[in-house]
């Protein structure tokens, strides 16, 4: 008899693990958009900023995924969302290591901008989490208008305000 028409029950906390496994690999397929920021710091690997960024970069979606996986076991005991102290450090976590891929990488850094706004979503209260969104999106257009080579940053900001919306 295959495991799927088992009439054996599963063993208690084998369902909840399956899942925490699956929603820990859904949240990795995203980093797939950290790629660039790898290449970028890969081609400038002989520098200290291409060296920093690649770091800043694996630590960024290492990070991501830790918060992921915390918040699904959270809310697997039923909380919403963790304190608020736990919160804030998480978020600044993130925004510290995408700043340092900003300053190091350029303006591909702020591929990072879009996993922020889902944590902030995830993490803060919808009020606190829109503005969170909002002041992201704002700065991304902002700084793709006023740093000089850097490209127009509406694209990034509509990724980040329809990730935040989806989530």
């Amino acid at each position: 008899m295959s495991k799927m028409t088992s009439n054996t029950a599963s063993a208690p906390g084998e369902l909840a693990g399956q899942l925490s496994r699956r929603g820990v690999m859904f949240a990795a397929i995203w980093l797939f958009f950290l790629v660039d920021p790898l290449r970028v710091g890969w081609a400038h690997r002989d520098s200290l900023d291409g060296a920093l960024g690649i770091v800043a970069t694996v630590a960024f979606g290492a990070t991501y995924l830790l918060s992921w996986q915390q918040l699904r076991r959270g809310r697997a005991q039923m909380m919403a969302r963790p304190p608020t102290r736990i919160a804030v450090v998480w978020f600044a976590a993130l925004v510290a290591l995408a700043l340092l891929m900003v300053v190091t990488l350029g303006q591909v850094g702020t591929t990072s901008s879009v996993y922020i706004a889902v944590t902030s979503v995830m993490l803060f209260r919808l009020r606190v989490a829109s503005i969170l969104v909002l002041v992201n999106a704002v700065l991304l257009v902002v700084l793709g208008e006023t740093v000089p080579g850097w490209d127009s940053g509406l694209g990034i900001a509509f990724s980040v305000l329809a990730a935040a919306v989806e989530i």
